[in-house]
Parts: C-alpha cells; sequence; structure tokens
C-alpha cells in the first residue's frame, strides 16, 4: 500500500523501515484490512561514530528485507512477527497530557479538549509485523481505493483514547472527504502559517493532524521528499489520504506522495508539475 519509508534508528545500531500493507483482494479498505510492517537493516557509522542509515533519496539500498522499489500495488509474500506498539513515553492522563504542535506545549492546558488547535498525545499502541525475515514480491495488483471516513469516524480519529477505532484502522489508509479548513500555526516571525515546524497541518473537524512521516528526507534534494507548501491561509482541503497512524505518541493521517494524496497538491507540485510516482 505504500513505498518504504524511514521510521528510526535505533541505540542497537539498526535502521528501522516501515512499508504498510493490505488484506488482499479488496476494492476499498476496510477496518482490520491494513497493517503497518516493520523491517530492520544494519546500520553504519557517520564520521561522530552514530549510527547512520542509508538515504533512499540516493539510489542506496536499505539493506532490509523489503525490496528497495516496492510501490502500491505490489504483492507480497511475507514472513515475521506480530507486535503491539506503545511506547512508555507517551500518556493520555490529564496530569501528563502533552499537546501537539510542540512548539505550543507551552499553552497546553491539561485537557487538549479545552483548546481545538491542540491535539493530544496518546496510550493506545499500533499493532504491527516486525522482525520480517523474508518479503518476496509475488506479482502486482491494482491496490484497493481509501475508505472514506464518515463524520464520526473522523472525531474518533481526532480523539486519543479510541481504542477501539485505533485497533480497527490502525495501518488503514483512509480518505477525508468534503471541505477541511487547516487550523494556522504561527511561526516563529509571528506569522500564521498552514504549515508547521514539523511539516505538520492540522485540519479543523476534530483536529486531524496531517503529516510527512512517509515521503519526507531530512536534506532531501528533490522536492518530492520535502514538506508540504501552502503560502494562502485560506486553502480549504478537499481531500485527503493518509494511513493511520501513530507517529510520536500522535495519531494522524500521513500521506506517501504531497502531489497525488493532497487536493490541493502542495504548491511545489504544481508549480514544478510533479506527480511523485
Amino acid at each position: 500500500m505504500s513505498q518504504k519509508f524511514f521510521i528510526d534508528d535505533t541505540k542497537s545500531g539498526a535502521c528501522l523501515w516501515g512499508v504498510f500493507l493490505s488484506s488482499p483482494d479488496l476494492s476499498e479498505t476496510t477496518a482490520n484490512s491494513g497493517i503497518l510492517a516493520v523491517s530492520r537493516s544494519e546500520a553504519s557509522t557517520d564520521e561522530n561514530g552514530d549510527p547512520a542509515c542509508p538515504r533512499l533519496e540516493n539510489g542506496a539500498s536499505a539493506g532490509d528485507p523489503f525490496p528497495d522499489d516496492v510501490a502500491p500495488g505490489d504483492v507480497l509474500d511475507i514472513i515475521g512477527e506480530t507486535t503491539y506498539f506503545s511506547s512508555s513515553s507517551c500518556s493520555d492522563a490529564c496530569g501528563d497530557l502533552v499537546c501537539a504542535p510542540p512548539e505550543a506545549a507551552s499553552n497546553c492546558a491539561q485537557d487538549c479538549g479545552a483548546n481545538p488547535e491542540l491535539i493530544g498525545q496518546s496510550a493506545v499502541g499500533q499493532y504491527q509485523v516486525e522482525w520480517i525475515k523474508i518479503a518476496t514480491r509475488t506479482g502486482r495488483v491494482e491496490a484497493p481505493k481509501p475508505h472514506v471516513l464518515t463524520p464520526e469516524e473522523v472525531m474518533k480519529l481526532s480523539s486519543p483514547t479510541e481504542t477501539d477505532f485505533f485497533h480497527a484502522w490502525g495501518g488503514v489508509k483512509v480518505r477525508l472527504e468534503g471541505a477541511f479548513a487547516p487550523v494556522l500555526r504561527t511561526d516563529a516571525m509571528g506569522n500564521d502559517v498552514v504549515v508547521g515546524s514539523y511539516g505538520n497541518i492540522h485540519l479543523e473537524g476534530g483536529p486531524v493532524q496531517v503529516g510527512d512521516k512517509i515521503y519526507y528526507i531530512g536534506g532531501a534534494q528533490s522536492a518530492c521528499h520535502k514538506g508540504p507548501i501552502y503560502s494562502s491561509v485560506d486553502v480549504v482541503f478537499n481531500r485527503v489520504d493518509g494511513f493511520v497512524y501513530n507517529n510520536f505518541c500522535i495519531w494522524s493521517l500521513q500521506p506517501s506522495n504531497k502531489c497525488i494524496d493532497l487536493d490541493p497538491p502542495s504548491e511545489d507540485c504544481v508549480a514544478d508539475g510533479l506527480m511523485c510516482l
């Protein structure tokens, strides 16, 4: 359902890579039909002796079991282990609640619901397939269309405590469809902006955080791997496709392509004629 993307490196010197998977023979995604697969490769070291993972933008091989050019529609045979990832640093208890965006944390109330532009951390974890031993490509099909979230489902996506919803829809590609205005942020110069300093967009209607985790690569030369650009604060999103994903304790939507999964697309897609396939 997605390309391969970099998740993180570990203290043990491993590089973590992600690929979203779907149940076979579907025309549209459904609850419990998707999952994140997490594979590993061995990190090298940089000049400071710190772990260094390959940069996929440069054509380097990740060195993990998944094909480096894995893409939506690939049919795969996979052997791994199911796990449940829940970070001990995440909490949705009122007294310990941390809010996003990070730059607004100092103004965070105990209950993020008291401030609609803030999104609370969630202690609800995500199911995944991990410790991948084999990932063999066996064919190609048309990937299923993303399920359109109902207004009730959008509200559940926005709540940090909807355990049943996140267990059912975590790892599944879904769609927001309608007219979603951004919750504006303030940049270092005091200007209202659509995209926050971490590449996140917050949409009204929850709010829902839309990130760039899958396609962003730090220091990238290609615009396809840079954060989204929206210069007008009056932009309204007609559609957002993305994976339901717990990224740094925040349940969010993560598009895999800023030119195709966002309507309107990032401005550099339009200006440069990019599709980022």
